[in-house]
């Protein structure tokens, strides 16, 4: 029995009874008792109220107890605007309560450098911020070792990216993660265990990583955790342009099988606006409805259901469904990169892979 009820039924004991003599006998009847009804009234009056102080605090214990649905976080961060001043629903990070997000400035030494979407800690870390570029963009031997550090960056080298073998699903695993030095060559910082997460958004690769103080306290830990599986998109449209490349045409399953569907994009440059998108296997393929010839002349492309082909009118050349050159041709049409999430279909509508089709996978 909690300490409140028993309090509650010690409170009930002292509880004085109307006296003795307010039992009096009544004629041809049992002995009646003449009721105080004010005595009565402040009892359950008292009783009310001592029910209502437990039931209060016992729903207080209760909800301190229970975590709250986030996780402890209150808001979320944008990354990856698709321009300067500009944002749209595309990748979110969870900060958790009394985190600090970072608005110190960070230097890039070209592509090599990491671009930094964000910076988030357990305290204000930008007095430490050293003007450098990744990775020795904090003062390292400053920083207290309870600190817990979360950055979302590019770690470029050369030409390419660190990413992800493929798309990456959601909700990431921080389980999933391995050291830094795996991607870069430089040592940990002294007193701080630091690990790495590459991750696939829409085919672009980025990086989670994370610096764990060794004197940080169990809570800040796992925060860690709730981080990472809390990055995560805002809610992206079936349909319509989302993060200025990409174009949501609809659900896969409502696409049918090998037959082109036909529409029209965003200008991107010398591809015109006609598009067809073909559901093939477990995947989709694009292609814009315009063919460059070897004279750097486009033309617009004609489809032959009854022959399954696409031409360009007063030309021999001739091609397939899928895009494969088929007969006269120098070479496959063009093709836009496609993804499917959540069900939905995007298509890359600013990039084109030069004329070489590759089929999705069975």
């Amino acid at each position: 029995m909690s300490a409140d009820l028993t309090r509650l039924f010690s409170q009930l004991e002292q509880v004085e009874l109307p006296p003795a003599d307010n039992w009096t006998p009544v004629p041809g009847r049992r002995r009646s008792w003449h009721f105080d009804w004010a005595v009565a009234l402040g009892v359950v009056a008292g009783i009310v109220i001592l029910a209502l102080v437990v039931g209060t605090q016992q729903e207080l214990r209760r909800q301190v107890a229970a975590p709250t649905p986030s996780g402890g976080t209150q808001r979320q961060i944008e990354l990856y605007p698709s321009g300067p001043g500009q944002s749209d629903p595309w990748l979110t990070m969870p900060v958790p309560d009394g985190w600090s997000v970072s608005i110190q400035p960070e230097p890039t030494a070209g592509r090599g450098g990491g671009a930094r979407a964000a910076q988030i800690a357990n305290r204000p870390v930008d007095a430490f911020s050293t003007g450098v570029a990744f990775p020795e963009q904090l003062d390292w031997t400053r920083l207290p070792l309870d600190t817990v550090v979360i950055e979302v960056r590019d770690i470029c080298g050369g030409l390419s990216c660190v990413t992800a073998p493929g798309e990456s699903s959601d909700p990431l695993r921080w389980a999933d993660a391995g050291p830094l030095s795996d991607l870069v060559r430089s040592p940990d910082p002294a007193g701080f265990e630091v690990r790495a997460l590459p991750f696939r958004f829409f085919l672009e690769g980025h990086v989670i990583v994370t610096y764990v103080g060794v004197q940080a306290s169990v809570a800040d830990r796992a925060q860690v955790d709730r981080v990472v599986a809390g990055l995560a998109p805002l809610s992206l449209p079936a349909t319509g342009v989302v993060h200025g490349k990409w174009l949501g045409v609809g659900a896969f399953a409502a696409l049918p099988i090998d037959e082109p569907v036909f529409g029209n994009l965003p200008a991107p440059p010398t591809t015109g606006t006609g598009y067809y998108i073909i559901r093939h296997g477990g995947g989709t393929i694009a292609h814009p409805m315009t063919y460059q010839t070897a004279l750097g002349v486009f033309c617009g492309l004609a489809w032959d259901s009854a022959a399954g082909t696409f031409s360009c009118p007063g030309r021999p050349e001739r091609w397939d469904r899928y895009g494969r050159g088929a007969q006269g041709t120098s070479r496959d049409l063009d093709q836009f990169a496609t993804l499917t999430k959540n069900g939905n279909v995007y298509v890359d509508f600013a990039t084109i892979n030069g004329g070489k089709v590759q089929l999705p996978e069975p």
